[in-house]
């Protein structure tokens, strides 16, 4: 069995694992360069020649078309924006301006891309911090973590036991020695092996190894793949190199002990499968909790930063395009001036959280981080020319058909010029106050309120309402007529004179 060995919190500070940065240690360009690009986007790790063509000073295009051809250049091109702030990563590295990467990538992006900076460890005391406490629990937590690991395997043999036989041990031990297990290798028969140390191997091969599986969890998830990956020596001098699999140092140990014949077997690495595939499980467990737990801070302020800009930077941002009279305004320029300031306010500093997210498939993380599953924050990296940009043009196009409507209804641009219309004065009714030209207009200068004015009401004229009853007539009453004289005898043949009503003040003619 190969020696165990306890490393104890402040040895491993001591090695540096709580804290990456040496102070006074010089750094190549090439190394920071490559830093850079794995910090933005590793995919772009094959333009490296376009990127330090770039941080010489040429403009990128140029850049471009000098170092690919075809296809090549317009992918380029495509991602000019992330090769520029490669450029600008470099410089704040060569510099030594930590601030400012930490301003550009957030705390756990700068800390674990370019710990090793002269000057990251002050910055970087949390985020070692908390690796350092998650190995330190790992160690303290052994018997908790080996004891139910063990039993998982061996109920996992025991259910294997009758197509392996004896085949991975553990289940055949020996009457006189129950620390010493039978295996059957079938061909190359039957050997007895030790009963595995679980907690030695946990604290040897695992628990210090936790600051390195964090990084590489959050980083390189490949890399993170391939530490969980069954111990494999087959080959003749196999056991003679190392290899990143945990518990790859017990098993070579004691592969090692084996006569040369016996080491190309895979007597070891065959019995220590299951037990292997229990310790990753909780070892993984631990990793995965504490590399959420170093981007918690990087979730929250990258949710605040995509409500911010859908809330407020939008409203802002198209108040200030609209102030450029807007139809007369190309959108293209300045939308794509906009999206590239998003990214470096919500994307970039969240560069870390991406890397985490779009690796977790890959060594199965379903940690939920924010209420979001681990693959969600995967999908994050082109938010604002996914969901930012839209929005903003939908904002403006709105403002636009607004504007148009204002005008249709009347309203002009205003006589003391500044920015805005004087429309003519809503009329009673709500929909004119609600769709009338003035309502248009503030809509469209939404966030300006003082942009839109009322023309001035003119004087009120009453036309008089013609009177559509028609007048009521009343008959003319006769007056009565004087008693006849006693001495005037009426004439039979003579007809009766009806008496002349005089109004006063008319005269009578005669």
């Amino acid at each position: 069995m190969a020696r165990t060995r306890r490393i104890g919190l402040s040895a491993m500070l001591a090695a540096g694992l709580g804290s990456a940065s040496t102070p006074g240690a010089a750094i190549s360009q090439d190394r920071l360069i490559d830093l850079s690009i794995a910090a933005i986007n590793p995919d772009l790790n094959e333009a490296r020649p376009v990127i330090v063509c770039a941080i010489g000073g040429t403009a990128i295009h140029t850049c471009a078309a000098n170092y690919a051809t075809g296809k090549a250049v317009t992918q380029l091109n495509n991602t000019v924006d992330d090769i520029n702030t490669i450029v600008r990563i470099y410089g704040y590295a060569k510099s030594g301006d930590f601030p400012k990467l930490v301003a550009s990538l957030g705390v756990t992006g700068a800390c674990m891309t370019f710990g090793e900076l002269p000057g990251a460890g002050l910055a970087c005391n949390e985020f070692g911090a908390k690796i350092a406490a998650a190995t330190e629990y790992a160690l303290k937590s052994t018997t908790a973590i080996v004891t139910p690991a063990g039993q998982a395997a061996l109920q996992w043999i025991g259910k294997q036991a009758g197509a392996f036989g004896c085949a991975i041990g553990f289940s055949c031990p020996r009457e006189k020695n129950p620390n010493v297990y039978e295996v059957d290798m079938g061909s190359h028969g039957t050997f007895a092996i030790a009963k595995f140390n679980l907690t030695g191997i946990w604290q040897h091969d695992y628990a210090p190894r936790i600051d390195e599986g964090i990084r590489a969890r959050l980083q390189d998830p490949r890399k993170y793949k391939a530490m969980l990956t069954e111990v494999n020596i087959s080959a003749p001098g196999m056991w003679l190199t190392k290899d990143v699999q945990l518990g790859w140092e017990t098993i070579n140990g004691l592969t090692g002990q084996l006569s040369i014949e016996e080491r190309p077997i895979g007597i070891y690495p065959i019995a220590f499968a299951p037990f292997q595939r229990e310790l990753n499980r909780r070892y993984s467990a631990l990793v995965f909790d504490a590399a959420a737990d170093q981007l918690d801070p990087s979730a929250y302020r990258y949710t605040l930063a995509t409500r911010n800009w859908l809330d407020l930077v939008l409203t802002v941002e198209a108040n200030k395009l609209f102030d450029k009279d807007l139809p007369e305004l190309s959108m293209n320029a300045s939308r794509k001036a906009l999206v590239a300031k998003c990214r470096d306010a919500v994307e970039y500093p969240a560069r870390a959280l991406q890397h985490w997210g779009a690796g977790a498939a890959l060594v199965g993380d379903t940690t939920v981080l924010r209420d979001r599953p681990a693959g969600y924050w995967g999908q994050i990296g082109n938010w604002c020319a996914a969901t930012f940009e839209p929005a903003f043009a939908k904002e403006v196009n709105a403002r636009r058909t607004a504007l148009q409507l204002a005008l249709a209804g009347g309203c002009t641009k205003r006589d003391d010029g500044a920015r805005g219309l004087l429309c003519p004065a809503p009329k009673p009714g709500v929909v004119a106050a609600l769709a009338g030209p003035l309502a248009q207009c503030r809509r469209a200068y939404k966030g300006n309120a003082a942009a839109c004015l009322a023309a001035p009401a003119g004087p009120q004229v009453i036309q008089p309402v013609p009177n559509t009853t028609p007048p009521r007539i009343r008959p003319i009453q006769p007056l009565p007529s004087a008693p006849p004289s006693p001495s005037a005898e009426p004439s039979p043949s003579a007809s009766p004179v009806p008496p002349i009503r005089i109004k006063p003040g008319l005269r009578v003619p005669g």
